[in-house]
C-alpha cells in the first residue's frame, strides 16, 4: 500500500494512535484529545489493542505502525483533517463550500462530537450559502436541524428561480413529506398557518374514514379469527403474540415453508434459546411464544396467506399497505404478489398514495402507472402519509412529469387542428354567422390543413373562451376527459345559445369538437414518459 503521512500537526512521532483515512493518509493523533471530543473514540480506545499475528508468527503491520495501533476510518483525508482541527486546540479550518462542510458535519455526528456539531451547524446556515438554500434545507432536514431548515426555507422565498423547478441531489435523502411541507410554505408566501409546526417532522397521522373498523369491531374480529380455523388445528407448536396481545397458535412447519424469516426465527430458538413460557427444565407448558410487532388484525390477515384458507378481502388502501409491509418483512412471496395486484386495483381511487407505496417497494411499472393516473386529479396541496416513505427526489420527478404533461396538453388544445369537424356551414365560424351580437374571437383561430379557401377559421368568442378555458384546465389536470367536463361545456353552451344563429347546432358541434380535442390531448401526453428513479430517504 502507498500510505502517505498527514501534514502538521498530525505527523508528530509522540502520537499514540494513527487514524488511517479511506484514501490511505495516516494521521498521528493523541487519544486523550479525541477521547474528550468523542465518546465513540473514547469507547474505541478502551478496547484492548491486540497485535495480530500472521501464519509465519510475525506481527501484521497493517494494524500497527511504528509501535502504535492503526485504526482505519471511512472518512477521506480532507474531511479527517478538517474534523481533527476542530478537535485540537489549534486554528479552526476555513470552509468555502457546502461540499467541504457536509462530510465534516456528517463525521462529527457519526462520532458524536458535541462541541464540533454546533460549529458545523453555524457554518451550514451562514450567509454565504444563501444561493444554495435548497441544498442547505435538505441537509438540515436530513439531520433533523429544524432551525437551519427554517432559515433556508425563508431564504428561498426571495430566490429568483421558482422553487418547484429546482433539483439538488440531496432531495434523494429526505422524505417527500418534508419537501411537500416546503412547497406548501412557499405557496403560502411564508405563512405558517395550516402547516405542521416543523419541516423535519411529519404531522400526526389522522384516521381515514372507512379505512378500518372501530376499536370494538376490530377487537371482535380478532377474537373470531383467533378462535376459528385454522388456528385450532391439532398440534400447534408456536404462538405468535401480536402487539396488542392477541395470540395465534400456529404451526412452525407451515409458516417456515412460506416464510424464510419465520423459518430462521424458529431454528434460532431451537438452537439458542427457549420460548417465553418454558420453565427452567426446558419443557414447554404451552407452544413457544414469539412476540411480533404487527397488531392482531394485520397478523390474522397475514396468516391467511400462509394457511390453506381464502385470502382476506381488502377494501382499503391502508389495509393493503400494512399487509404489504408485513409480507415484505417476513418475505411471504405469495402474499406480496397478491397484494401487489390488489394495490393497482385501488390506484384510480388514490393514485398519489399508490405512487408513494410503489416507490417505497421499488416497483417501477406500478409507480409509472400510478404517476399516469395522478394526471386525472389535482395533487397540489394534497398530503398523504405515504409521502414520508418515499424520497423527495421521486416526488419532484412526479411533479415535473405532471408539469410537462400539462404544458404539452395545453399547447395541444391551443394548436389543435380542426380537420374533420370544420365546414363552411358551421355557424360558429366568422363568415357564416351573421348575428351582430355574436362577437368574433379576437386572439384565437383554429388551424386547418383541409382544402379550403380560408386556412384559418375565425371562431366566435364563445368557442374561443371554451378553448382557452380547456387549455388552462388541462395545464393543471392534464387529462383528455377534462375538456369534455359537463360544467365546462355547460358554461360554453350558455354563451353559445345567446346567439340565434349559433344556437341550433352548437351542442352537437361542441360535443364533436371536445371529443376530438380530448383524443388529441390523450395522444399528446402519452408521448411524455415518466422517468422513474426510485430512491428511499
Amino acid at each position: 500500500m502507498n500510505v502517505k503521512e498527514a501534514s502538521h500537526p498530525f505527523n508528530k512521532s509522540a502520537a499514540d494512535t494513527i487514524l488511517r483515512s479511506s484514501d490511505l493518509v495516516d494521521f498521528r493523533v493523541r487519544r486523550s484529545i479525541l477521547a474528550e471530543a468523542s465518546p465513540i473514540f473514547q469507547d474505541l480506545f478502551r478496547l484492548p489493542q491486540i497485535r495480530t499475528v500472521d501464519s509465519d508468527d510475525e506481527p501484521d503491520d497493517a494494524d500497527w505502525k511504528d509501535g502504535v495501533p492503526v485504526i482505519a476510518v471511512t472518512e477521506d483525508s480532507k474531511t479527517l483533517d478538517r474534523l481533527l482541527r476542530l478537535c485540537y486546540p489549534i486554528a479552526d479550518p476555513v470552509f468555502q463550500t457546502l461540499d467541504e462542510e457536509q462530510p465534516v458535519l456528517e463525521a462529527a455526528l457519526k462520532y458524536m462530537m458535541e462541541e464540533v456539531v454546533p460549529i458545523m451547524r453555524k457554518h451550514l446556515s451562514a450567509d454565504r450559502h444563501a444561493g444554495h438554500a435548497l441544498r442547505v434545507f435538505a441537509i438540515a432536514c436530513r439531520h433533523n436541524f429544524e432551525l437551519e431548515a427554517r432559515i433556508a426555507a425563508r431564504r428561498m422565498l426571495f430566490g429568483i428561480e421558482p422553487l418547484s423547478g429546482q433539483f439538488v441531489s440531496e432531495l434523494e435523502e429526505i422524505p417527500a413529506g418534508t419537501y411537500f411541507r416546503l412547497l406548501q410554505y412557499h405557496r403560502n408566501g411564508g405563512a405558517t398557518q395550516g402547516l405542521p409546526p416543523n419541516f423535519c417532522d411529519p404531522p400526526k397521522p389522522r384516521p381515514r374514514m372507512g379505512d378500518e373498523r372501530n376499536d370494538l369491531q376490530a377487537d371482535a374480529l380478532r377474537r373470531v379469527l383467533v378462535a376459528s380455523y385454522p388456528y385450532l388445528l391439532a398440534s400447534p407448536d408456536v404462538t405468535l403474540r401480536s402487539s396488542d396481545d392477541t395470540e395465534f397458535r400456529v404451526h412452525s412447519l407451515i409458516l417456515g415453508t412460506v416464510s424464510p424469516i419465520f423459518r430462521r426465527m424458529f431454528v434460532d430458538l431451537e438452537q439458542h434459546g427457549r420460548g417465553e413460557d418454558e420453565d427452567d427444565t426446558g419443557c414447554p407448558d404451552v407452544p413457544r411464544v414469539f412476540q411480533v410487532s404487527e397488531d392482531g388484525q394485520t397478523l390474522a390477515r397475514l396468516l391467511q396467506y400462509c394457511y390453506p384458507v381464502d385470502y382476506p378481502v381488502l377494501e382499503t388502501l391502508s389495509a393493503v399497505r400494512s399487509l404489504l409491509l408485513a409480507a415484505r418483512k417476513y418475505e411471504i412471496a405469495t402474499a406480496i404478489d397478491v397484494l401487489r395486484k390488489r394495490l393497482m386495483k385501488l390506484a384510480e381511487l388514490s393514485p398519489l398514495r399508490v405512487f408513494a407505496i410503489s416507490c417505497a417497494h421499488r416497483w417501477v411499472s406500478e409507480a409509472r402507472e400510478a404517476a399516469r393516473l395522478t394526471l386525472h386529479i389535482s395533487i397540489e396541496g394534497q398530503y398523504v402519509d405515504e409521502l414520508e416513505d418515499v424520497s423527495a427526489g421521486s416526488y419532484f420527478r412526479l411533479l415535473q412529469y405532471r408539469e410537462e404533461c400539462g404544458r404539452v396538453a395545453s399547447q395541444c388544445v391551443l394548436n389543435s387542428p380542426m380537420d374533420g369537424c370544420l365546414s363552411v356551414d358551421y355557424e360558429w365560424t366568422s363568415y357564416s354567422c351573421n348575428q351582430p351580437n355574436c362577437r368574433i374571437d379576437g386572439p384565437f383561430s383554429f388551424a386547418s390543413t383541409i382544402s379550403d379557401p380560408w386556412p384559418r377559421y375565425r371562431p366566435r368568442e364563445w368557442l374561443g373562451n371554451y378553448v382557452r378555458s380547456s387549455a388552462l384546465a388541462v395545464s393543471s389536470t392534464p387529462w383528455g376527459a377534462v375538456v369534455t367536463d359537463d360544467e365546462l361545456l355547460g358554461r360554453t353552451l350558455a354563451e353559445a345559445t345567446a346567439c340565434g344563429s349559433c344556437r341550433p347546432r352548437a351542442y352537437a358541434h361542441l360535443r364533436r369538437i371536445s371529443t376530438i380535442i380530448s383524443a388529441e390531448v390523450e395522444c399528446a401526453i402519452s408521448g411524455v414518459r415518466f422517468q422513474v428513479a426510485i430512491n428511499l430517504p
